[in-house]
């Protein structure tokens, strides 16, 4: 577990510290289960989320979602999510969005239009791309957008490590595969099919 501890830190860093997370029993949804989004499932579990939705288009992805905690896991090509979101919270909408999946022009008109009042999105992916905002979505619902990189600073590493220690977010369940040293040039193309949850490599 503790190499997948940096990861994880990201994804605390991105809904704890930039977003400012969200109440217990809240509305929060993850586009994206690469291993950030994975990790912000265990965490928003731990920390008291009512529903969590995850949007990823890998199969076997959405297979480790739900070992997490995911309450929903859908394919976003399947149907659009901000109807999934309206459907499945009463028509409230999401408290908190998290963008991993690092496609934001076509994740985040799906997240504005899903957002609850005073809700918060957190774009944690990077991406060359410029995204378009549509401002009223945020000024008429009292709404927030942040951005968010990095994982270290403000106890991200060891309030990560109490949670995993303490058994509260077992993050075991997303390690895929692994290799030792010589099996490196199997593992890079392996980590571009994007199915694996984490990919580890022992020295």
């Amino acid at each position: 577990a503790g190499a997948t501890v940096e990861p994880c830190c990201v994804a605390y860093n991105a809904i704890f510290v930039r977003g400012h997370g969200f109440k217990p029993g809240g509305y929060v949804a993850i586009f994206g289960a690469g291993p950030i989004g994975l990790h912000a499932v265990g965490l928003c579990r731990t920390s008291g989320a009512s529903k969590i939705i995850v949007f990823e288009v890998s199969p076997q992805r959405r297979e480790i979602c739900k070992q997490l905690g995911a309450d929903y896991v859908f394919d976003p090509q399947a149907a659009p999510p901000h109807e999934v979101m309206r459907d499945l919270t009463g028509g409230e909408g999401c408290d908190f969005l998290l963008e991993a999946a690092g496609v934001p022009l076509l994740t985040f008109p799906e997240m504005e239009r899903s957002m609850a009042v005073d809700g918060r999105i957190v774009s944690v992916a990077r991406t060359p791309d410029r995204v378009p905002v549509y401002l009223e979505y945020f000024q008429v619902g009292h709404a927030q957008f942040f951005g968010a990189q990095g994982h270290s600073g403000n106890g991200c590493f060891p309030n990560v490590i109490r949670l995993m220690a303490a058994g509260r977010h077992n993050p075991l369940p997303m390690i895929t595969a692994r290799f030792d040293l010589n099996g490196v040039l199997k593992a890079i193309p392996e980590s571009r099919e994007r199915r694996h949850g984490k990919i580890m490599v022992k020295m």
